[in-house]
């Protein structure tokens, strides 16, 4: 929810997804203003939301624990990035672009004709 609790006003309220209580949602604030939240969606799932200064949706996705959780850093120009984990989306094509593991290979020696 966005809102300014001084003033009592709620600027917009937006489903951000399934929260699981593994860990605190955290969030930033970059230096156009973008609220970035982040929140354990599920097992190994992460949400990652950009909400805009009007309280506007920008993006939304779902990043996958690897050898790291996702977690924000800030960079020496004010701008928030995520470090860690990996989207869903580069996890399939890294799922589909992966090389046949050897054991996989089949059992049949090569005819010699």
């Amino acid at each position: 929810r966005v809102e300014d609790e001084h003033r009592g006003v709620v600027y917009a309220t937006y489903s951000l997804g399934h929260v699981i209580a593994f860990d605190e949602s955290h969030a930033e604030i970059d230096r156009e203003n973008r609220l970035h939240v982040l929140h354990c969606s599920a097992p190994r799932a992460w949400s990652y939301a950009i909400i805009g200064l009007n309280g506007q949706l920008l993006s939304h996705s779902t990043l996958l624990e690897t050898k790291s959780r996702p977690h924000f850093k800030r960079t020496a120009d004010g701008e928030v990035a995520v470090i860690g984990g990996m989207t869903e989306v580069a996890a399939a094509q890294a799922v589909r672009n992966a090389a046949p593991k050897l054991s996989t290979r089949p059992n049949e020696k090569p005819r010699g004709d």
